[in-house]
């Protein structure tokens, strides 16, 4: 997993979609900006993908920018569509599976 930091300048917009290139190989990721408490990270999944199953300390919202992704959290799949946020609650198992290339953000 690639967790490169770019920050953005103040004041300035930027095309999320556009931060990060699908791979073959495996998702790719990548850590727009990173403050106490807060970050913000981006991935790209191609079709087959997944981001294996795990926990966190924190609660985290996915968003969906592009695609369609199939969020299980606490054994329930969910699907996400482009435009929808889901809350994975902290302490609770939770992975993502794509069938379309598709491109989220963590916010966490």
């Amino acid at each position: 997993m690639e967790n490169t930091h770019a920050q953005p300048e103040t004041g300035i917009a930027i095309q999320l979609t556009d931060q990060l290139d699908f791979r073959p190989e495996k998702f790719n990721s990548k850590v727009l900006f990173r403050e106490e408490g807060f970050s913000l990270t981006l991935f790209a999944l191609l079709e087959g993908q997944e981001i294996p199953e795990h926990k966190t300390p924190r609660n985290a919202y996915l968003q969906c920018l592009e695609g369609e992704a199939t969020v299980t959290i606490g054994g329930i799949p969910r699907t996400l569509k482009k435009g929808d946020i889901v809350l994975m609650p902290k302490e609770v198992m939770h992975g993502v599976r794509v069938s379309k290339k598709t491109k989220l953000m963590l916010l966490k």
